[in-house]
């Protein structure tokens, strides 16, 4: 695991808004000399990825911690250089790490020699992490530098485009004090990997769901990876669980696994009002879900029906942590150079025991991952009145108003204290 790498600066009375001396240094104080463990991780900021060689860069990164809620306003600029004699068109990929859930508050601005940057987010790949660990990998460094982390957020995943069907079901009529459920005979494997508006019960044989009364839905969705056994459908039962007459519409159509997705989402996010149905676009969660469908809806049936919901599953790929893609293309003049900024709010990492309270941590990636020459790199940070941070990793001048970092150094670290 990447060892917990902050940068930034403190300088009591030097800059706007910071906190009187005495407060100061006893902020200061509370912060530990070492990286904290912390067992809520946010990640670190990382450096731009562009795989072209031979572009020299100049970076700096600012952190503003004046919001005082423990996140920090981050601006990581690059002054992109090409020696070459002819132009460069150039992809460049800004990693950040956030859930698909968080995506709306803290996927970057783009911009380049100051207006906007066109920029296409690329939803990461899914990522069984026991911590920060992806699958496969030692350590979130190892899956960074060897590039599975950008080809994963860039490939197309097959399995999005497979074609499913996608059951909907309206106008429900059920028995007095009875029940309508969908009933697949099987066991052997998960026929059905998303459904919406209906319990499930999974067991005897047979992978039920129970769809909802009337009065709590208008439609329900069943998602059906495969062709069914003929013996499959839709039964209805009296409040003894005996055989009994119903009504209900049934529609099925046949599109490709991400589509039917992206209406499962929509309805999910419909049906869930304390989700945020802003926080990212249908397109983006159904993207994490066929990420994630391998893992986690192709397992055990009898582990993934055994629940009784699937929403579980949804609440997993919504709060996973991934490492995003920020894409875009530029074209560098020959023999000049452009800058590139980007901006985003970015959450500090903090322990959710108890044992360090009101304080935080941040981290900066110098150069993994990415072909830049960097030939200098500084940060600086911000503060306000009840915030103090301290370097956790040493920096040459720590007093001046922006310590230089060597590329030489994997991360750096900071610690900060909110009053």
């Amino acid at each position: 695991m990447y060892q917990y790498i902050l940068a930034s600066l403190l300088i009591a009375g030097q800059l706007t808004g910071y906190s009187a001396p005495d407060q100061t240094e006893a902020l200061i104080s509370r912060i530990p000399d070492e990286p904290i463990p912390y067992t809520s991780y946010a990640g670190p900021i990382l450096p731009l990825e562009v795989q072209t060689e031979g572009l020299a860069a100049d970076r700096s990164v600012s952190l503003d911690l004046s919001a005082g809620d423990g996140t920090a306003l981050v601006t990581d600029r690059y002054v992109l250089s090409n020696p070459d004699s002819a132009a460069r068109t150039v992809q460049l990929c800004y990693p950040f790490i956030t859930p698909v859930q968080s995506l709306a508050t803290y996927t970057p601005e783009a911009k380049m020699d100051s207006s906007a940057l066109p920029s296409e987010v690329l939803v990461g790949g899914w990522n069984s992490w026991g911590g920060i660990e992806p699958t496969g990998f030692d350590t979130l460094a190892d899956y960074i530098e060897s590039g599975a982390a950008l080809a994963d957020a860039q490939a197309e995943a097959e399995l999005g485009s497979r074609e499913v069907t996608l059951y909907t079901f309206s106008g429900l009529t059920l028995p007095e004090g009875g029940e309508a459920a969908f009933v697949i005979p099987a066991t052997d494997r998960p026929y059905a990997v998303f459904s919406s508006g209906m319990g499930s019960r999974y067991g005897d044989g047979m992978q039920t769901y129970i769809l909802d009364r009337p009065e709590q839905a208008e439609s329900v969705l069943l998602l059906v990876l495969e062709p069914l056994p003929a013996d499959a459908g839709l039964r209805f039962y009296d409040s003894s669980g005996a055989p009994a007459t119903g009504a209900c519409q049934v529609e099925t159509q046949s599109m490709p696994l991400e589509q039917a997705l992206e209406t499962c989402v929509a309805a999910y996010l419909a049906r869930e009002p304390e989700e945020d149905a802003a926080a990212c676009t249908d397109a983006q969660f159904a993207r994490a879900l066929v990420t994630a469908l391998p893992d986690t809806l192709l397992r055990d049936p009898s582990q993934l029906y055994g629940e009784g919901s699937l929403r579980s599953v949804f609440d997993a790929v919504a709060w996973h942590q991934r490492v995003n893609y920020l894409q875009s293309e530029v074209t560098i003049p020959a023999n000049g150079s452009i800058e590139v900024e980007y901006t985003m709010r970015k959450a500090g990492s903090f322990d959710q025991s108890g044992s360090y309270p009101g304080l935080c941590g941040y981290e900066i990636v110098t150069s993994t991952g990415s072909a830049l020459d960097f030939r200098r790199i500084t940060a600086t940070a911000v503060a306000a009145e009840g915030c103090a941070s301290k370097w956790q990793t040493p920096v040459p001048d720590p007093l001046e108003e922006a310590a230089v970092l060597s590329a030489d150094v994997p991360l750096y670290t900071l610690g900060a204290a909110f009053s």
